[in-house]
């Protein structure tokens, strides 16, 4: 049975939607060469896949009563396979389309799994104490 979950997942949505907030607003403030605005809308959509992710693997790490730390670990390290892979495959995707400056949507969408990794990480670290 899975512990009092709901202020952590509220805690852990509230986070990752404040995190997207900046993340959208520096795309918006960002000009070229930084962000071109034929990149800004693919990586506007990386944030909002990577908001959705979080906040459902944040779901999915809330500890269970009597799980060990070794167990806690583990999936903490798939969630983050998960989205490095999945990050991996959108990049892979918009290269074989050939999306406009797909050097800079590689390095925006490293930097955004980058922030959100780090963010899952911490707040699952935070609910398992």
């Amino acid at each position: 049975m899975k512990s009092s979950s709901r202020p952590h997942t509220l805690n852990s949505a509230l986070t990752s939607s404040l995190v997207a907030a900046a993340l959208l607003l520096l795309t918006f403030q960002f000009a070229k060469p930084l962000i071109s605005t034929e990149v800004r809308p693919y990586l506007q959509g990386m944030v909002a896949l990577f908001l959705l992710v979080n906040v459902i693997l944040s779901r999915a790490l809330q500890p269970n009563e009597g799980d060990s730390k070794g167990k806690f670990i583990r999936v903490v390290m798939v969630a983050s396979k998960v989205k490095m892979f999945l990050t991996l495959g959108v990049i892979a995707v918009y290269l074989v389309l050939k999306g406009p400056d797909p050097i800079v949507f590689a390095i925006g969408g490293y930097l955004v799994y980058a922030v959100f990794a780090a963010i899952l990480v911490a707040l699952a670290l935070k609910k398992n104490g």
